[in-house]
């Protein structure tokens, strides 16, 4: 990232390396330790420039020196970079292209602040003057090779008076302006969304956040801090409307993660850790970002969110040490520092995967098939993984039905796992499609297109909650999950995933129905549970009154679909939809990737006519909630 806070902790320097790996069960760390310097090196700042090209800088405190690093392979070998930088801790870089960047920091001695300019890569670096003393700088944020912006703050400490300043320069860093807004504060990190519009936040003297805007391209600055509790360390803007910022409330004593949506006009708090601290954030694109700091014992602290915020999820960083700074160069490639020698990377978002694959050879999953036509029995259905093949070069497993009873129309299956997700290959459609996803959390859905030849058809599984489930002494991740039908094509023929309410999907298991999603016709109507499942781990699962046994036969009802008319189908400017049997409660408009249109809540009406006018041509699924449950049909738009 381009900002960073100047918050430190006094740490007992410990000359070990201390950059082990924290594996769990069934799972493995995807932040990896990059071996850069002595252990008692303090990083504050990282920026990478491209995927092979990074510094990272902070301080020495042993020798009491400024340490800059660079690396030209992605982080596989790191050289620090010399010039006299005794007695200066270093907070801050950024870089505009490979050769020109600026480094800002603070001189112990002098107790003021420093800029570094370089122009050739590092190489070599010249201090930048600025004309005011007793400054202390703790970001920079450059919008091109001329326009900058240094922040920070100013002390007196004869007369104890804590004042704001902002630093700009126009020529590439040979003059710089100063300017102050009067406030008791400081500010921790500047980020610039044009060269108009731009942020500095901090903390005042009594520790509450700071948000300033400008809109004139620094000339004047005005208060956004609406809805915030809590001191700020950086900040990062999207675009003109949506930004983030992090730090941590001293009042709740947790750390904090902050939201705008109309340009830091009031800001919404999103995640609150307790006993946590935020120190920077980042986004590589406007749903993936990334929050990082430490916990409450100095451990390394990661939360990444996949929906713009609405959720943050913690990772393993590996890490017992505070992380300050982080940067991503895609939405895979990413990098974090902080104290202690650490610098981090990550090729994969930072997503765990299972130290087991999915259906290794040898795996047997075996079900038992009530069959409720004629003379009421059980029919076995087994299916194991009998090798593996490479097809478009993964490594798939192959599972095959070997029992009496088949519930799909396919001989074998072929299926990959990659992190936390498995995929199987479509014959139809030539491609690997997604299965499982244990990478989601509550409130997360992913959809499943399943296209076997006469027909297609689409399940929507929606996560419901996400724990964990002891089996035999071993701990699986569970899912709960609800399914629901959406049909593309017209055919009757339903899809399962589990029950359509109260459904798990369990870890190397599969779902509580199937492995697989099943059409339900080749053994007339049946609902099905795993009885075993067979390997080292023994595993057994039963639910109902029949584990593995005879069944009590129970009576199959005959289930009615809700009675929902939509009309005109193609439609033109609006649609309407009808229902006779029950009240119609919400519905939803969405596209091929999910993507809500319109969506109407609360209705409590047989009848409902929405708009279309404003509706791009094209293919859409509408969703229709009733009393009778949850039909999704398709509606074209011309």
């Amino acid at each position: 990232m381009k900002t960073q806070s100047n918050t430190k902790i006094n740490k007992t320097f410990v000359l070990t390396l201390a950059l082990l790996l924290i594996c769990t069960l069934n799972l493995k760390a995807q932040w990896t330790a990059q071996s850069v310097g002595m252990d008692y090196y303090d990083f504050n700042s990282v920026y990478f420039v491209n995927a092979d090209t990074g510094y990272v800088v902070g301080v020495d405190y042993y020798n009491e020196v400024g340490l800059v690093f660079k690396t030209t392979d992605g982080g596989t070998n790191w050289v620090q970079l010399g010039f006299d930088s005794t007695g200066i801790e270093l907070k801050s870089v950024y870089f505009i292209n490979a050769d020109t960047g600026y480094i800002v920091g603070n001189n112990w001695d002098s107790e003021s602040g420093n800029i570094f300019k370089t122009t050739d890569g590092g190489t070599t670096w010249v201090e930048q003057s600025y004309g005011a003393l007793n400054l202390y700088l703790f970001s920079a944020y450059f919008l091109n090779a001329d326009t900058g912006f240094a922040v920070g703050c100013n002390f007196d400490e004869e007369n104890y008076i804590l004042t704001d300043y902002i630093l700009k320069t126009t020529d590439g860093g040979l003059h710089w302006t100063t300017k102050t807004n009067g406030l008791s504060c400081y500010y921790n990190s500047v980020y610039f969304i044009d060269a108009n519009t731009g942020y500095a936040i901090g903390s005042n003297e009594n520790g509450a956040g700071v948000v300033m805007k400008t809109i004139d391209g620094g000339e004047n600055w005005i208060s956004k801090n609406t809805g915030i509790s809590g001191s700020l360390n950086s900040v990062y803007f999207l675009n003109a409307d949506t930004g983030y910022t992090v730090g941590f409330d001293d009042y709740s004593y947790s750390g904090i993660i902050y939201k705008t949506v109309n340009g830091g006009n009031y800001w919404i708090l999103q995640k609150t850790v307790e006993e946590a601290y935020f120190y920077d954030v980042d986004f590589p694109d406007a749903n993936i970002g990334y929050a990082v700091g430490s916990d409450d014992y100095g451990n390394g602290l990661i939360l990444k969110t996949k929906d713009g915020g609405v959720n943050w999820i913690k990772q393993n960083s590996g890490n017992s040490y505070d992380l300050m700074s982080v940067d991503f160069i895609d939405t895979n490639i990413g990098y974090t520092v902080g104290y202690e020698l650490t610098v981090l990377k990550t090729t994969n978002g930072g997503e765990t995967e299972p130290t087991e694959p999915w259906g290794k050879i040898g795996t047997k999953w075996t079900y038992w098939i009530p069959q409720t036509e004629g003379n009421y029995k059980l029919l076995p259905f087994e299916m194991q993984s009998t090798g593996d093949t490479i097809i478009e070069g993964k490594t798939c497993y192959k599972l095959e039905n070997i029992g009496e009873c088949s519930v799909t129309d396919l001989s074998s299956i072929y299926i990959y796992t990659e992190y936390d997700k498995v995929y199987y290959y479509d014959d139809v459609a030539e491609d690997f499609l997604l299965l499982y996803d244990f990478s989601l959390n509550a409130g997360d859905e992913y959809y499943l297109f399943l296209d076997h030849g006469y027909f297609t058809n689409l399940l929507i599984v929606y996560i419901d909650s996400v724990g964990t489930e002891i089996f035999n002494d071993s701990s699986f991740r569970v899912q709960y999950v609800t399914t629901t039908s959406a049909y593309i094509s017209e055919d009757s023929v339903t899809w399962q995933l589990g029950a359509s309410n109260n459904a798990k999907i369990v870890e190397f298991m599969g779902s509580t129905t199937y492995f697989f999603p099943q059409k339900v016709d080749s053994c007339h109507n049946f609902i099905s549970t795993i009885c075993s499942y067979q390997d080292e781990k023994g595993f057994i699962y039963t639910t109902g009154s029949y584990p593995c046994g005879t069944p009590v036969p129970n009576s199959v009802q005959e289930y009615k679909a809700p009675n929902i008319n939509i009309y005109p189908n193609p439609a033109h400017d609006q649609l309407t939809i009808e229902n006779t049997n029950s009240l119609i409660r919400n519905i939803r408009l969405y596209d091929l990737s999910g993507k809500t249109i319109q969506k109407v809540s609360n209705i409590n009406q047989y009848q409902i006519t929405i708009p279309l006018s404003e509706v791009q041509q094209g293919l859409y699924f509408i969703s229709v909630t009733c009393d009778e449950g949850v039909i999704t049909k398709k509606v074209i738009v011309r």
